[in-house]
């Protein structure tokens, strides 16, 4: 009997429609801030960048916070229920803010990234559309690190910003 029933539709509705074969998508809630402002929108590319609170390190509070990117160059499918101008029939009511975006993963990393929320915070880095390069030289940043390397990474930005201008 449950043979007989038939989708009202063959063709591919809705969100379904627009996840890349052998992907996920996974929602995770995000506010203004960590959805840079509220700027990030559906198509655009970003990368997660995750802050922890580590039980007590055995009396060294300077590593019981860490911030780190865990994933880059990840597709943003929807934020809220705006699935940007591919669905353009579900954006006739979409405010402009949201409290989530749904992201396009892989299964293994759908099972990180909710973990990640969980236990942390997330928050989203927008990419330039055209960079899609994968950055192999970061670090994880607690208090020491960034008490160690504060200076230097200003000192570097005023070089950039010399040569940016010549």
């Amino acid at each position: 009997q449950w043979n007989d029933l038939k989708p009202a539709s063959s063709k591919k509705e809705g969100l379904t429609s627009i996840i890349p074969m052998g992907y996920r998508a996974v929602s995770i809630p995000v506010d203004n801030i960590a959805s840079v402002s509220g700027l990030v929108k559906p198509g655009n590319q970003v990368d997660i960048i995750g802050t922890f609170v580590f039980p007590d390190m055995k009396g060294d509070r300077s590593l019981d916070t860490l911030t780190l990117t865990i994933l880059q160059n990840v597709t943003v499918l929807a934020t809220g229920a705006d699935m940007g101008p591919a669905m353009s029939t579900y954006r006739e009511n979409m405010s402009r803010s949201y409290a989530s975006v749904s992201l396009s993963l892989t299964p293994k990393e759908v099972e990180m990234i909710i973990f990640a929320s969980q236990k942390g915070k997330l928050t989203l880095s927008l990419r330039n559309h055209e960079e899609t390069n994968i950055e192999t030289n970061l670090q994880s940043v607690n208090f020491r690190y960034l008490e160690q390397n504060l200076q230097r990474y200003n000192e570097e930005r005023a070089r950039r910003m010399h040569f940016n201008r010549d």
